[in-house]
């Protein structure tokens, strides 16, 4: 059970234990390096020299344990890591004094280095027969499979035999020998159980893949088949005791029909049940291609999904077109998938599926969905995806025509994706941006390790690869660039082993495992070569999530993921802030205490509460002090090992609740109902280990959380009742825009700019709610971000002066230029949003330069007393010298100097009605300066300005 520490009263209460008690109370276990994120210097990223853990000169080991022969001279490209930490690779040697050239090695975190099978090794079921390179394509480029046990599974030629049977897949691992399990000309095994049909034909570049059990799967060609080509191509696995089973064959009958048959196969995976997945195609366009499983025991076939199959109730069907995609399986038999859908006359569409181990179908994502993020996904036309054992899915898509990867969070609906990273996105702690998304994977945290095309924004030849990292705690981070100086050289090449369009992996085929530890090759200028291993997570870390309800966790406190933070919370809601920590270091043996200070605003809401995680019961201590807006002494300690370090670990919760000397009140003069910073702040976190060893605490960046005043309590007396309602009724029927009524626009509250029977009906179904009986109200769905959608002044004017009002005329010209210049930027619908639009030049309140609401743009008349700037040639942007990428400034004599650029307003409320919300930089800032025009990232007009300066200034850092 959780450990509480209640506060009921806006004084100061406190729990603290009189043994070792922590900050005032005791001395801290020993002195800590608290490291910012965000002040982390990751400019050349996260490589040093300590994550090396082979390099090209390094002794390559024999095959007698303990002995080296020769010197590695050449790596494979994309190295593998299992869930042990062990990385998998091949290389070539120089050296040898055997002459045996080019193996297949593993190495440890610590660099013990350990042979799998090396050139001329025995192969004990082959009298005086010897591995011919030990390992088919030494240094190449494709992964091999390499499971949790330190087996791996790869294909090479050997000597002793003919050369019709020169060829095999093995399985091997330190201290064993190969163990050949399939050698070409063999005998294959048939439908039935003790037949055969046809040989093994040529092995060598066929992809096998392994579960941790040593089972493996693949497809392979065959000759002298009873059927010769009608039969020559089959799916085969091996069983629990090793023996080769037929899981399909080239000529099958496919599931459903009695007339059809496979003619190839894709695309296959295994897991740890056995259980395989691949893709089968027919021969005929007009028969069924599709997916399917098999439980790798004869039984028949499953079928994922179907070529023409209608998969729900809309009459929707899977099709073809060259977009059905690799198919993936996890440990739950789950399988997720790309399919083109027919809707009929609407077309095809491009979607993401996932089919559950039970049948069910989920669509993840189709064509022309709109996202939770509001914006419209477009398929990539890849087919690259990664499901992994959680049911997330990751894989690509365009949004805008930008290139973006995904994630599907399991259980998530459909359209609520996450984006990971987009093309044009800033690179952290850089001056780069994302250019162009290469290869990814993701482990079963839904953490993911993924290599980028970047560059300045402006020159291609700046354009440099580099692998990051991303999880949920701290986002994405850089691990290494081309052109980084390391090691005395410079990086000119990374290989990485991750999906893409053009590689398909299996599960135990990557480069990043459950730990989040990432391996990777690289090329230096001065030809020298290695292999790193780094670990993405940092070591321990403290991270705020704020929610509704207590998060769910397990016995000792435990989740496997941070829950959703909420950004925003209304007047008189309650709240909880959550308090997590993590370490990321196995050798930590987990998390032991946790001591900081926490503040937030204690005008807009009251801490009532504290309640410790469940395995904090040591040492409890900590005081809410309300009139300052601060806890105090926070603090515990648990008895418990090994705790936070796979999961999250909840560390304590602070109820907040609306009490009745906290008040957000409507600003009447700004016409305003927030946001308000809420100010939750840790202050200075310490967390303590189990383990004497090196720690570096992260404060995980918090995005805020920010608060809304209630704007059905007009009176701000934290009651709904008649008063409101009379003073609702008096406004009845007018348009806030018109109205002489400071209250008009609060009581607007669809924000159409109309009070109707709409906005008497919210304020109804919220009569007689208040504060005091914690009251949930009923907001309209677009509160609070249609009462954000004004666009104001930055500072109001020093000194009044005399300007001259905007005409109704003009304004009607600028609004018509202004939609014609951008619509080809927008889509149909938002073209068609922006057809009828309207304008009207009247006083706004305060600082207001203009609004947006019902299809119709409100225009301050005086610009907030600044007066307007009206460019008679808006696109040239001849008054306006660069200042930053989205952002001009009026040259000091020109006649936009201290004026409020009209151009920008309109196209501002333009973007707000084309369904843009504000933005952090650009034209959908929420304020604007006097003398500052500001450009779209969706409007070409950027473009053309910055060509412009190409040739005349030096302003640009071309």
């Amino acid at each position: 059970m959780f450990s509480l520490l209640k506060h009921l009263s806006k004084t100061s209460s406190s729990v603290c234990s009189s043994r070792n008690k922590r900050k005032s109370c005791r001395t801290p276990i020993r002195n800590w390096q608290v490291q910012l994120l965000e002040e982390r210097q990751l400019l050349a990223g996260m490589l040093t020299s300590d994550d090396v853990i082979v390099r090209s000169g390094d002794n390559a080991p024999n095959l007698d344990t303990g002995n080296n022969d020769g010197n590695f001279s050449k790596f494979s490209e994309e190295p593998i890591i299992n869930e042990t930490g062990l990385v998998l690779f091949q290389a070539n040697v120089t050296g040898s004094l055997t002459s045996s050239n080019s193996g297949l090695f593993q190495v440890s975190t610590s660099g013990t280095i350990l042979n799998i099978t090396r050139q001329k090794q025995p192969v004990p079921a082959i009298q005086d027969g010897t591995l011919y390179d030990g390992i088919s394509g030494a240094a190449s480029s494709i992964p091999l499979p390499f499971n949790d046990s330190g087996q791996a599974v790869f294909v090479d030629r050997f000597n002793g035999v003919n050369y019709w049977e020169d060829s095999g897949i093995f399985l091997g691992s330190n201290g064993n020998g190969p163990l050949l399990l399939v050698q070409e000309g063999s005998d294959a095994p048939g439908a039935t159980n003790g037949s055969t049909n046809g040989k093994f034909d040529g092995l060598e570049g066929t992809y096998v893949t392994v579960n941790n059990a040593g089972r493996i799967a693949f497809i392979a060609n065959l000759s002298n088949t009873d059927n010769g080509s009608a039969d020559n191509q089959t799916v085969f696995s091996t069983d629990a005791n090793g023996n080769l089973i037929e899981i399909a064959r080239k000529g099958q009958l496919i599931p459903g029909s009695q007339v059809h048959r496979f003619s190839s196969f894709y695309s296959i995976s295994i897991n740890n049940a056995g259980q395989i997945a691949f893709y089968g195609e027919t021969s005929n366009s007009s028969v069924p291609d599709g997916i399917y499983v098999s439980d790798g025991d004869g039984s028949p076939l499953r079928v994922v999904m179907q070529n023409e199959q209608v998969f729900n109730s809309d009459g929707d069907k899977f099709h073809w077109n060259s977009k059905i995609s690799n198919s993936v399986i996890n440990e739950s038999g789950a399988v997720a998938f790309r399919s083109n859908i027919d809707i009929g006359e609407a077309g095809i569409v491009l979607g993401v599926f996932i089919r559950s181990g039970n049948g069910d179908l989920r669509e993840i994502v189709r064509t022309d969905d709109q996202l939770a993020s509001e914006e419209i996904y477009d398929h990539s036309g890849k087919n690259d995806l990664v499901l992994n054992n959680r049911g997330d899915v990751a894989f690509t898509g365009d949004i805008s025509n930008d290139r973006v990867l995904f994630r599907y969070d399991a259980g998530s609906s459909r359209g609520d994706l996450k984006q990971i990273v987009r093309e044009g996105q800033a690179v952290p702690d850089s001056d780069q941006v994302i250019y162009g998304i290469n290869k990814y994977t993701m482990n079963d945290a839904g953490q993911l390790a993924i290599s980028a095309t970047i560059w300045d924004g402006v020159d291609s030849f700046t354009r440099q690869e580099a692998l990051f990292y991303y999880d949920d705690l701290n986002g994405l981070k850089e691990i290494a660039r081309t052109g980084q100086a390391f090691e005395g050289s410079t990086i000119t090449h990374l290989y990485f082993a991750g999906n893409s369009d053009a590689i398909f992996l299996a599960a135990n085929g990557d480069g990043i495992n459950n730990n989040g530890e990432v391996t990777f090759s690289y090329k230096l200028e001065n030809g020298q070569l290695g292999i790193a291993m780094i670990d993405g997570d940092l070591a321990e870390a403290v991270s705020l999530r704020v929610v509704y309800e207590p998060t769910a966790t397990d016995a000792n406190g435990e989740a496997a993921s941070l829950p959703q933070s909420q950004t925003w919370i209304s007047e008189w809601d309650s709240c909880w802030v959550e308090i997590w920590v993590s370490s990321a270091n196995q050798a930590s043996n987990g998390i032991a205490a946790v001591d900081l200070d926490f503040q937030y605003n204690t005008e807009y809401t009251s801490a009532t509460e504290i309640e410790f995680g469940a395995s904090f019961t040591q040492n409890q201590s900590g005081t809410i002090n309300d009139t300052e807006g601060l806890i105090e002494n926070l603090s515990a300690e648990t008895t418990a090992t090994e705790l936070g370090l796979n999961d999250r670990l909840l560390f304590a919760r602070i109820r907040f609740e609306s009490l009745s000397t906290d008040q957000v009140a409507l600003d009447i003069s700004g016409q305003s109902i927030g946001p308000y910073d809420l100010g939750f702040e840790l202050v200075s976190p310490q967390v303590d280990v189990v383990a004497e060893v090196p720690t570096t605490l992260t404060v995980v960046p918090f995005s805020g959380a920010s608060i809304w005043a209630n704007p059905f309590d007009l009176n701000d007396d934290d009651k709904i009742d008649y008063r409101d309602l009379i003073q609702q009724v008096s406004m009845y029927n007018t348009r806030p825009s018109e109205s002489e009524s400071a209250y008009a626009w609060f009581a607007d509250y669809d924000q159409s700019d109309r009070i109707d029977y709409r906005d008497l009906i919210a304020l109804v179904s919220n009569y007689g709610k208040s504060k005091a009986n914690q009251s949930e109200i009923v907001y309209p769905v677009n509160y609070p971000e249609a009462w954000a959608d004004r666009l104001l002044v930055s500072l109001p004017p020093s000194e009044t002066t005399t300007t001259t009002g905007l005409k109704q005329e003009t304004a009607e010209q600028l609004v018509e230029q202004a939609v014609i210049q951008i619509s080809p930027q927008l889509s149909s619908e938002q073209s068609e949003l922006l057809s009828g639009v309207e304008v009207k030049v009247v006083d706004l309140e305060g600082s207001t330069l203009g609004r947006a609401a019902g299809g119709t743009i409100y225009l301050d008349v005086n610009a907030a007393g600044y007066g307007w700037f009206i460019d008679e040639t808006p696109t040239d942007n001849s008054e306006y010298a660069f200042e930053s990428q989205f952002s001009l400034i009026a040259l000091p004599d020109s006649d936009a100097a201290g004026q409020i650029d009209l151009w920008t307003v309109i196209l501002h409320e333009l973007g707000h009605l084309a369904g843009y919300g504000h933005a952090s930089e650009g034209l959908m800032e929420e304020t604007l300066s006097p003398g500052v025009r500001k450009l779209a990232e969706w409007d070409e007009e950027a473009d053309l300005f910055f060509a412009s300066l190409k040739d005349n200034t030096d302003l640009l850092p071309f």
